[in-house]
């Protein structure tokens, strides 16, 4: 308790501090000011309450920062993530999947120009765990609610690709540098930005190669023979990748749009 009393009031400190400075320069305290202690105050005490009093100070600083600046947000992502924790959602791979995944996508835009910092945090709570200083009750997600959002995610995005092969097959004899192909190009485009959820193409597609590569060699590491091509194939979900004419017709559409 004592702990913790003197966490929030270091918090409290550091908030006054940067008052006291801006006073110095302006000769008056500034009403809005004393609002936004009062109000980090509250927060940060109510925040040590959850699972973010497990991450370290500046982790919880960040986290701070971006409830302050976008409280509706924040507290929107706050409700739906004790609703998927709460398992009273239906089956992910359903309607009630794709309604908390839309929801995702939507706040995704609206904190879009907070992207970098929450990467950021993001990686240093990744390596805080990898570390061992961090465990399950340091993440917002219990453990059933992190299966029951990657089956959502997964239904969702496989779905989604299935239905853009389906567009592309269905208008093989249409010009794919016209207008159709102009539309599924972009429809293609904007499945690839949301997935990868506003972290530039370029950094997300490294990472995913580099991570997909060391999978690869770990799993041949462990195998102990060779696995015949039929089996390999079997493995290959891109239906594309078995229609040489749909290939080649949205490699012409993404070139020519």
């Amino acid at each position: 308790m004592l702990n913790q009393q003197f966490e929030n009031m270091k918090q409290v400190q550091d908030s006054l501090a940067d008052i006291l400075q801006r006073c110095a320069v302006s000769k008056s305290l500034n009403w809005n000011d004393s609002i936004a202690l009062i109000e980090r105050y509250h927060m940060t005490n109510e925040l040590k309450k959850t699972w973010v009093g497990k991450l370290n100070e500046s982790q919880q600083d960040e986290l701070i920062a971006l409830k302050q600046e976008f409280p509706k947000e924040i507290a929107a992502w706050e409700k739906i993530i004790k609703l998927i924790n709460s398992m009273e959602l239906g089956d992910p791979e359903g309607p009630d999947g794709e309604r908390v995944l839309k929801f995702f996508f939507d706040l995704d835009k609206k904190m879009r120009a907070s992207a970098s910092r929450q990467r950021k945090l993001n990686y240093d709570i990744l390596r805080s765990i990898k570390e061992g200083k961090l465990g399950d009750d340091a993440l917002p997600l219990s453990p059933e609610g992190s299966v029951w959002i990657a089956k959502a995610s997964l239904a969702y995005s496989l779905k989604r690709w299935e239905q853009l092969y389906q567009d592309i097959i269905t208008n093989l004899t249409s010009d794919p540098k016209g207008a159709t192909g102009k539309k599924i190009a972009k429809d293609w485009r904007e499945h690839i930005e949301k997935h990868f959820a506003g972290t530039p193409p370029d950094l997300a597609i490294g990472t995913m190669l580099w991570q997909e590569v060391g999978r690869q060699r770990t799993a041949l590491q462990k195998q102990q023979t060779p696995v015949p091509v039929q089996e390999q194939v079997k493995g290959i979900y891109v239906s594309l990748a078995f229609n040489p004419e749909a290939m080649s017709w949205i490699e012409e559409a993404l070139k020519a749009h």
